[in-house]
């Protein structure tokens, strides 16, 4: 096909707008919310990023959690201040309530482990329960963490199979 040169000096600056905007903002995610998750735990541009392959949540005091939950029911929470900087486990006690659809919970503390970047809490989920939130297909995650300060809390939601 010809295409004249006028043609051509018009259809130029035209390809390059597209291709500009395509590339510069048509690529662009801030992960603000996950496909089938609540705004509750969406989180803003700018947030804490998961460093562990979990989910984060922001709680209701001065600190953030991530969350993971391994397939064989290993759960780990990691707490990060308001800079995203790992927070010491000593002088906290933290908790992770596991909740699914069909109202069948599991309220299990977590052992404080690691220091500096490493410093997290963990504990296993029971078989049984784990047997459970995969029948169920989701279940919701609470973390309350206890301070001398007082108790923070937050909540997220988790869709079995769901990417991050």
């Amino acid at each position: 096909m010809f295409v004249s040169w006028k043609s051509q000096a018009i259809l130029f600056p035209v390809l390059i707008a597209t291709v500009v905007l395509t590339v510069g903002c048509g690529s662009y995610s801030n992960n603000a919310q996950e496909e089938g998750s609540s705004p509750a735990d969406a989180q803003p541009v700018g947030a804490l990023e998961p460093r562990h392959g979990g989910r984060v949540v922001e709680l209701t005091g001065r600190y953030d959690a991530e969350v993971v939950v391994m397939d064989n029911g290993m759960s780990f929470v990691y707490l990060y201040d308001a800079e995203g900087n790992p927070v010491a486990q000593e002088g906290k006690q933290v908790r992770l309530v596991v909740t699914t659809p069909d109202g069948k919970s599991l309220d299990l503390p977590l052992e404080g482990m690691g220091t500096g970047a490493g410093a997290h809490f963990m504990n296993p989920i029971p078989d049984e329960m784990i047997a459970q939130l995969k029948t169920q297909g989701a279940y919701t995650a609470e973390v309350r963490v206890m301070t001398p300060e007082g108790e923070q809390t937050g909540q997220l939601e988790i869709h079995l199979g769901e990417s991050r």
